[in-house]
């Protein structure tokens, strides 16, 4: 229990990416909509990169308890800046100072809005024909290989 003991934990919230040693680029930016009333509004944009895909993850400010965030890319320091908890970034003022993309993980409110896009490749036969899989109903679909 040891490892863990200076690691903080945000009860209620989610790990975004979903486990250490898994990373994400993550980033602060400004977005439209996310706030309602046509306001801008500040959000975490957190990034994860594979070979054959992408996920973006875009949350309001509001909604992140906590991040850890690092420019380091040895996996070794990145492992010692985690177990230091001088290295999470706990309040919206800090978070939204995060310069530049980072290396890190946001834990976010398990009820709050998220904006997923989602990237990846695959051959022109493939997309032809490729239907996302999602928990809606396509009836409706204008795609023909959705509302089958």
């Amino acid at each position: 229990m040891e490892i863990f003991s200076s690691v903080k934990y945000f009860a209620g919230t989610v790990a975004i990416p979903n486990a250490f040693p898994e990373l994400a680029t993550i980033q602060v930016h400004k977005r439209l909509g996310l706030a309602g009333g046509g306001k801008l509004d500040d959000v975490l944009q957190i990034t994860q990169r594979k070979p054959q895909w992408t996920i973006i993850r875009t949350v309001s400010v509001r909604d992140v308890a906590g991040v850890f965030a690092t420019t380091e890319t040895d996996p070794d320091e990145i492992r010692r800046k985690w177990l230091d908890s001088r290295n999470w970034v706990t309040s919206q003022q800090a978070i939204l100072k995060i310069a530049g993309p980072k290396t890190g993980i946001a834990y976010v409110s398990e009820h709050a809005s998220v904006i997923i896009t989602v990237e990846f490749g695959m051959s022109a036969a493939e997309g032809a024909d490729y239907c996302p899989a999602v928990h809606y109903s396509f009836s409706n679909c204008c795609i023909p290989s959705c509302s089958k």
